[in-house]
């Protein structure tokens, strides 16, 4: 049997989380509707945060639910509140994988503003993709290069690595 937690920490943690969501919601409906004029990342920011706390409620308000009714010895009452945080946590799961994928995009578009959608070539296989790899493609200034700076990137790094040992 699971000790329940204490009044005290159940109430906290779910005032913490309620005012998570609300936070999370009303900053994303905010940035999305008071920055047409500043730009298309604010908005992008505004719908990230909005699709990351919809995702996080799912399995928020279950656990908030959870805290405030307490423990309960009922088979199918635990297998309910099982499944509804399971639920929660996938879904909370994939909305912040699409919340990464949207970021990456967004900073993409920034480091290569000239290049759009473009992303670099992805012949090499996702294992050369090393921190230098990374940083190469976002913070240094490329002349059409970084696919090639991205390639070599591990072959440069770890001799010098090796030199420091």
């Amino acid at each position: 049997m699971e000790r329940e937690k204490p009044l005290g920490m159940r109430i906290g943690e779910s005032v913490f989380c309620a005012g998570y969501l609300v936070f999370a919601l009303v900053a994303g409906c905010m940035l999305i509707t008071c920055a047409p004029g500043t730009g298309a990342w604010a908005s992008t920011c505004g719908a990230m945060t909005l699709l990351l706390g919809c995702g996080d409620a799912f399995h928020l308000i279950p656990r908030i639910l959870v805290n405030l009714r307490g423990t309960s010895e009922d088979p199918n009452v635990l297998r309910r509140r099982s499944f509804a945080l399971g639920l929660g946590n996938l879904v909370s799961s994939i909305t912040m994988t699409a919340f990464y994928l949207l970021l990456f995009v967004g900073m993409w578009q920034m480091a290569h503003p000239s290049q759009g959608m473009a992303f670099p070539p992805l012949e090499t296989g996702a294992a050369c993709w090393s921190p230098y790899a990374l940083y190469s493609v976002f913070f240094r200034r490329t002349d059409g290069s970084t696919a090639q700076a991205a390639r070599c990137g591990p072959s440069i790094v770890m001799p010098r690595l090796r030199s420091w040992a």
